[in-house]
């Protein structure tokens, strides 16, 4: 009796550990591989073109045509940078709010002091996630309009299903050009201007090539726009905090703004070993940078509250909270390997489509 007694504590510790593991890898995230046409791009193209008369005595009148144009990505986070900029949108149905945000842009990076910091040039890579509504066309059209300043550097690529919003910036950043890239919310919640404010501390942080900025709101905890939001998501705000803290990660403040900045080798690590797809991959993000030591600061910006969130509170705030437990037990047993400045980053790369 008394070798049964000893045995059985064991023997359900063994059941425990199994049935936790099969419950993680159950909730592991697993991303899916790109499909061909979400390696292609749509942008707009412009060519002059001659009409001809029909008569000797008149001359041919010159038009232009704009048309909308397919094609494979041309490089990928693995290659050199070749612009300044890379500026990532996620959109999913924001047909309604992506052409506020993308005027606010347009008009900041088209001014002359910003086009001599990004003297390289810039590029918008706004990723369709899948949306049902009109938001690619909204976006081309928009492109079109503004052809002559700037519209031709925003490039769209449409997922053929939904990823998430985390999902969706990864997939951007692979395939961006910039030697510094930033993503930025649709909604345009975040004052685009204030790119100045996250480049100016990237100059006085980058080490080596390594850096991360994050936009915060966190100063904006006492003021109207946080104050007046609903008493259920400024609760589910201060619950997601403090579980922060308890799972380690208390550094910095405001870890889930749409508004960050990083150096091209900083992306190339983070991006590469992404697992997180939803809400919750800023968190993932911000890890990855701390395992790679790169400096990461936080800058305070301007941000105002916009209608249409696509952000379920109760339900997305259960997801986070999970999928943030996955993350930890999945680097804490080992289970994804930590990401280190030596590791090869371009076998994890997406490989290059060929030219057509």
């Amino acid at each position: 009796m008394q070798p049964l007694l000893v045995w059985l504590p064991s023997a359900f510790g063994i059941l425990l550990a199994g049935v936790a593991a099969m419950v993680l890898q159950w909730f592991t995230p697993r991303p899916r591989a790109m499909t061909a046409r979400e390696r292609t791009f749509c942008s707009i193209h412009t060519t002059r073109k001659r009409s001809p008369s029909g008569s000797r005595l008149v001359k041919s009148t010159s038009f232009t045509e704009t048309r909308e144009e397919r094609q494979p990505f041309e490089s990928s986070l693995a290659d050199p940078a070749t612009l300044s900029l890379s500026v990532i949108v996620p959109a999913y149905n924001e047909a309604k709010r992506i052409q506020q945000m993308l005027q606010e842009a347009l008009d900041y990076l088209e001014s002359p002091p910003q086009r001599r910091r990004h003297s390289r040039g810039y590029e918008v890579i706004v990723v369709d996630d899948g949306s049902t509504d009109s938001t690619c066309a909204v976006v081309l059209e928009y492109a079109a309009k503004r052809q002559d300043s700037g519209g031709k550097t925003i490039r769209v690529v449409q997922l053929d299903r939904n990823r998430g919003k985390g999902g969706a910036v990864t997939h951007g950043m692979k395939f961006a050009r910039g030697k510094r890239l930033l993503f930025v919310d649709a909604d345009g919640a975040s004052q685009f201007e204030d790119l100045d404010l996250l480049d100016k501390e990237m100059d006085r942080i980058e080490k080596e090539g390594y850096g991360l900025v994050l936009g915060s709101r966190a100063h904006m905890v006492k003021t109207p726009a946080v104050v007046q939001r609903s008493a259920l998501r400024n609760i589910l705000m201060r619950c997601f905090h403090a579980y922060l803290h308890i799972m380690g990660i208390s550094t910095v403040k405001d870890t889930q703004c749409g508004f960050k900045l990083l150096t091209r080798p900083t992306a190339s690590i983070v991006f590469t070993n992404m697992h997180v797809e939803g809400w919750i991959f800023d968190i993932e993000l911000i890890l990855i940078a701390t395992f790679i030591d790169a400096p990461t600061s936080e800058v305070a910006i301007r941000w105002k509250e916009v209608d249409g969130s696509k952000m379920q509170l109760a339900r997305d705030s259960i997801a986070m909270a999970l999928d943030l437990l996955v993350i930890r037990a999945n680097y804490s047993l080992g289970r994804w390997p930590l990401p280190t400045r030596e590791q090869p980053q371009l076998d994890s790369l997406e490989p290059k489509p060929k030219a057509a």
